[in-house]
């Protein structure tokens, strides 16, 4: 079983707030060939293509904006999968991206050969915001040897795991969604300050910021003033893409502009920690056994709530480890 999505020859049209994904060819070709996915939380992922471009360049841009890979990929016209070396330029007929869920790989026996399990959906629902009105649970463990995962109580077959880079300057640490071989994030504290950036790319250029984890406290123990400043989610869920390449939130924040960011203040102690906007409780972790258990609310996404866990708990490690 495989998921078709279509292709349509639309002129593409430059947004200010969107999702959490945005085309991966910077380009904007006066004539030219979109991908539109429609995503389960109602919002459309649109993927612009050069009309020169071949069908291969096709399939391995789709591939990466998924996270899964090439081979996983088929682009369809008539009934029929389209050699890799053909332009779409001549092609008048409409055309078809189908997944090949063999390819496919899932954390749950069974999600993967349903075609359940693909990049699209698992970034849909950890990405971006919660929908308004509704929560998100989780629990976080931290193993031993440094690894720490996030699993999701309401979404068992997805999780996210984070593993410390050794070396380099600052705190780095490594972001993986179970089950898609090519998605990279990252999480960086530098060495100057308290504060960890969260990114939803690996790579320096480019990378969108997901948010930042400010530790106020000057002690090295007991309970801190926290905030966590991330891009503005308007009304309709649609949130700011703030990259790394252009101006950081830590250089918007710091110069007092904060037209396209929201800013979640609060508090954390040895066993809770809270994060409050606008009088509401947004954040919620509360340490139980060997895990924290989590809760949240629009418009934080599961993504965000994983890494204020990180930075939190990181930062606990380094207080103890220089008490």
């Amino acid at each position: 079983m495989g998921t078709a999505i279509s292709l349509a020859g639309l002129k593409g049209q430059q947004v200010v707030y969107d999702s959490y994904y945005s085309p991966l060819s910077t380009s904007r070709p006066r004539e030219g060939l979109e991908v539109h996915f429609s995503l389960l939380s109602g919002q459309v992922l649109t993927l612009t293509l050069s009309r020169k471009a071949t069908v291969q360049a096709a399939r391995r841009q789709i591939a990466g904006l998924c996270c899964v890979p090439d081979q996983a990929v088929h682009v369809i016209c008539a009934g029929e999968p389209l050699p890799d070396e053909l332009r779409l330029v001549g092609l008048e007929q409409t055309l078809h991206v189908i997944f090949n869920s063999s390819r496919l790989k899932g954390p749950v026996k069974g999600h993967a050969t349903a075609g359940i399990w693909h990049g699209l959906q698992a970034r849909a629902l950890l990405l971006n915001p919660v929908p308004r009105g509704s929560s998100g649970e989780g629990t976080f463990h931290i193993h031993e040897g440094g690894m720490q995962s996030f699993l999701y109580t309401s979404h068992e077959i997805y999780s996210l795991s984070a593993t410390k880079k050794p070396g380099g300057a600052g705190r780095n640490f490594a972001i993986r969604i179970e089950g898609l071989e090519k998605y990279r994030a990252r999480i960086h504290r530098p060495l100057s300050h308290k504060a960890y950036a969260l990114y939803d790319d690996a790579t320096s250029s480019g990378a969108r910021e997901m948010g930042v984890l400010y530790l106020r406290s000057k002690r090295r123990v007991g309970p801190s003033d926290v905030e966590f400043v991330m891009p503005r989610v308007n009304e309709d869920g649609a949130a700011a893409c703030l990259r790394a390449s252009s101006e950081s939130i830590c250089q918007r924040y710091d110069r007092g502009r904060v037209e396209h960011l929201q800013v979640l203040t609060g508090s954390c102690a040895e066993s809770r920690i809270e994060l409050r906007w606008q009088d509401d409780c947004i954040f919620e972790a509360q340490a139980a056994d060997n895990s924290w258990a989590v809760s949240f609310q629009h418009p934080l996404s599961h993504f965000q709530a994983f890494g204020i866990m990180i930075g939190m708990l990181d930062n606990a490690c380094l207080a103890s480890f220089h008490k």
